[in-house]
């Protein structure tokens, strides 16, 4: 079911680092399986080498296919990264670890890329403008052959204690559909399996909220997250934009050159702030859909028969001189309101006909 994304959403690249959230101190992100646990009573156990197998679908299937998932446990009272076969002596003595969803993130750097700028050098014999040229050479020379790559948090963490879990949290993510023997808790897992993943396979992917979150805490907590990373995207992909203007500004500068050099400082400065406003108006639209939902949760307000929206979102591209295609996601059409799990069945057969 995993498959590789486009190219696009692995080449993001508005900007460096990412801020995420520190997993040791916001347990309230974690997804926990309480309240699923009586579906499993009955289930059978997976074996030693079938639980290797579905640990293996998340360290080495999803890592493949640039989703890697990161392993945890707490351990003398501190959360930190254990290896896979700890995790699976930690699941069969039925011990919690702790899996975190993330994707890879590659910036490409190569001085192609700078090919919109070097044209500037050519416009004109002026003396000036050939400094120019200069100047993008060496800036061009400086970031040659570099390549940059990261792995960001794209989720919320998933807290498992034991092979049912796992088997469980398995059957949500892969192909095989028939996984749980629990016919009730499998029709739920196989309807909500596709809304989770579409992200996996195409620019088109879903999120789920809670709009009944009414609290002040929860809104306040929405809306900050949201701002905070609505301007770091708006400022990040201006400042791409700036960053050829400040590299080649500041060589202007030390080549005499100084009020054209801080011509461009300046533009630069004013993208960055640009982006920030953009950024953070994003970030205010978009906190008004609720609490965000995880699988995990979703799967149980389903169960539970809670309400629930979900929003379908897209993944929008642009290319920058330098570091080429970035991408952010933005919702896409309107949100549906999910009343009960018949909502959810007609969805699918909307949009996930097989």
């Amino acid at each position: 079911m995993i498959s590789k994304l486009k190219t696009n959403l692995l080449n993001n690249s508005f900007f460096f680092t990412q801020n995420t959230q520190n997993i040791e101190n916001s347990n309230s992100e974690i997804q926990t399986f309480e309240e699923l646990d009586k579906f499993l009573e009955n289930e059978t156990n997976p074996t030693d080498e079938e639980a290797a197998k579905m640990l293996g679908f998340f360290v080495k299937t999803s890592r493949d296919n640039g989703f890697p998932w990161d392993i945890k446990a707490k351990i003398n009272g501190k959360i930190q990264d254990i290896n896979e076969l700890q995790a699976l002596e930690l699941l069969k003595n039925n011990q919690e670890i702790i899996l975190i969803p993330k994707r890879k993130k590659i910036v490409d750097l190569l001085a192609a890329k700078g090919q919109e700028l070097t044209a500037l050098g050519n416009i004109s014999n002026l003396e000036n403008l050939k400094k120019i040229g200069e100047g993008i050479q060496r800036g061009k020379d400086i970031i040659k052959n570099t390549e940059l790559k990261s792995e960001i948090k794209d989720g919320q963490a998933i807290s498992i204690k034991n092979y049912k879990e796992l088997k469980l949290l398995y059957s949500l993510f892969s192909e095989n559909n028939e996984i749980i023997s629990a016919q009730k808790l499998n029709e739920f897992v196989k309807t909500l399996k596709p809304f989770i993943s579409e992200k996996y396979k195409s620019n088109y992917f879903w999120e789920f909220y809670d709009p009944k979150d009414n609290s002040v805490k929860t809104k306040l907590k929405t809306i900050l997250r949201n701002l905070t990373k609505g301007g770091l995207i708006g400022s990040g992909i201006f400042t791409a934009f700036a960053s050829p203007l400040i590299l080649v500004g500041s060589l202007l500068v030390g080549m005499n050159l100084p009020s054209i050099g801080l011509a461009l400082l300046a533009l630069a400065g004013a993208g960055f702030i640009g982006g920030s406003i953009w950024g953070t108006k994003k970030g205010l639209k978009e906190s008004k859909l609720g609490k965000e939902l995880g699988p995990i949760q979703t799967l149980k307000y389903l169960i539970q028969n809670k309400p629930f929206t979900i929003q379908q979102k897209t993944i929008n591209q642009f290319n920058i001189p330098f570091l080429g295609n970035t991408t952010w996601k933005s919702n896409y059409k309107q949100p549906i309101n999910i009343n009960t799990f018949n909502n959810l069945k007609t969805l699918k057969n909307i949009y996930y006909q097989k």
